[in-house]
């Protein structure tokens, strides 16, 4: 039975608010740091030796994402071994670290620091990742425990944006950098202050052996444990898939406003920003919009056609070119968007309710691994379906199209053939009734 609880109920529960702004913080930093970067390459030269700005856009992104596919199941066997409070705390100190680090740099301008704190960021959030998730069932009951993680999915999307925007604007400005650095210096010590209103727990498996040989083995063994049950399995593959489409399409979007020839630079802020407060207000509204649906099936089916059907504007219409044109795209993407926030919350939910407590920061670790490797694999993609000569608006129009489709297959198969998630008996019979 799910019940309709507010978001400010489940923001009253003991951890679950002090989280949300721990977490937050961290992506904003990490990303202002990013956009900063990125705008000082883009607009002040800063590169490293031997590289151009493509090259050092590209290290960038791989500093990012090469951490959750190399430590994302470590780090989910250290929030299993102890306490994840601790974990938290922990990640949270040492970003106090690396954002000074990356404050020296700033202040230099110093792209070899720049970069190196870059690293240290993403590995910061790598090791965050599982204890993050793997603690929310811990804070809250499992009727609260959807709209938890709709709380710290869309806090996160919302951090990200801004913390793009504020890197990439307030760098360039008078005495940026030292705005951005002092910024981020101060947000990393209020988010580890932050974190220790956290309430301790015990650790899930303090058994767990911490020697080389077994911490590798601890790999395969995340992996046999994700694959376990056919609902996890579906979970992460669909989790897997918004990532990639996330980065798929966002990589997309400044080709696609320039191609447009009508404000194409104040077009690729639009869809960055109408994108994210889409997919955010679909995470917020997820609970509300299962409940009316009264079935997981229906609900699949709305979510499939709100991502499909907005999407034949970016083909039909293809780059706009006048006012009108940019005008029916930013609708189609924001209800678009919202059809991807409406998708993937319910996925982290069943992740963490099917899988086993005591390897739960295992399981969530490995299911970050794919991410990364998801959205490696998106720039891949891309640079294969631009060899076979596709456009833009038809790429978009075929990662739009195919999301819908693994929704329409992934979210009714997520749910397990047994009761064993609130007394629901199967996926096929399962309704949502108002407490």
């Amino acid at each position: 039975m799910l019940s309709p609880a507010r978001n400010s109920d489940v923001l009253r529960q003991p951890g679950v608010l002090a989280l949300m702004i721990a977490q937050a913080l961290g992506a904003f930093n990490h990303n202002a740091l990013r956009g900063a970067i990125l705008s000082l390459v883009a607009f002040r030269g800063l590169a490293l030796p031997g590289l151009g700005a493509e090259e050092m856009v590209g290290i960038s992104t791989i500093a990012i994402v090469a951490p959750y596919v190399l430590l994302s199941i470590l780090a989910g066997l250290f929030a299993d071994r102890w306490p994840k409070a601790i974990v938290v705390q922990s990640v949270k100190g040492a970003e106090i670290a690396f954002f000074a680090l990356a404050a020296i740099g700033l202040w230099l301008g110093d792209a070899h620091l720049l970069l190196l704190s870059l690293v240290l960021a993403g590995i910061g959030a790598a090791l965050l990742g599982p204890a993050k998730f793997g603690m929310l069932p811990e804070l809250v009951d499992d009727a609260q425990l959807l709209g938890a993680n709709a709380l710290i999915n869309a806090s996160a999307l919302l951090a990200i944006l801004a913390g793009m925007i504020f890197g990439s604007a307030c760098v360039l400005a008078q005495n940026g950098p030292l705005i951005v650095a002092l910024g981020c210096v101060v947000l990393a010590l209020v988010g580890w202050l932050t974190s220790l209103f956290l309430p301790r727990q015990d650790a899930a498996d303090p058994t767990s052996p911490l020697d080389p040989g077994r911490v590798m083995a601890s790999h395969v063994s995340a992996f046999r444990l994700l694959t376990a049950k056919p609902g996890l399995i579906l979970a992460a593959t669909g989790a897997s898939w918004f990532w990639f489409q996330a980065a798929f399409s966002t990589s997309l979007f400044p080709v696609y406003a320039a191609q447009g020839r009508f404000r194409g630079e104040e077009l690729t802020s639009l869809l960055f920003l109408v994108s994210t407060l889409g997919a955010v207000a679909g995470a917020l509204a997820c609970r509300r919009v299962l409940i009316r649906a009264r079935s997981l099936r229906v609900f699949s089916i709305w979510v499939s056609g709100l991502i499909a059907v907005p999407a034949l504007a970016f083909w039909w219409g293809g780059p706009p070119s006048h006012l009108e044109g940019m005008a029916l795209v930013l609708i189609s993407l924001a209800a678009s968007s919202l059809g991807t926030g409406l998708f993937i919350v319910p996925l982290v939910w069943q992740m963490q309710a099917q899988a086993e407590p005591r390897h739960r920061a295992r399981i969530i670790g490995a299911t970050h691994v794919l991410n990364g490797l998801a959205m490696i694999a998106s720039g891949l993609v891309i640079i294969l379906l631009g060899k076979a000569g596709i456009s833009v608006s038809t790429m978009l129009l075929m990662i739009m199209g195919s999301t819908a489709l693994v929704a329409s297959l992934v979210l009714p198969g997520s749910m397990p053939p047994t009761p064993s998630i609130d007394g629901v008996s199967t996926w096929r019979s399962w309704r949502f009734r108002r407490r």
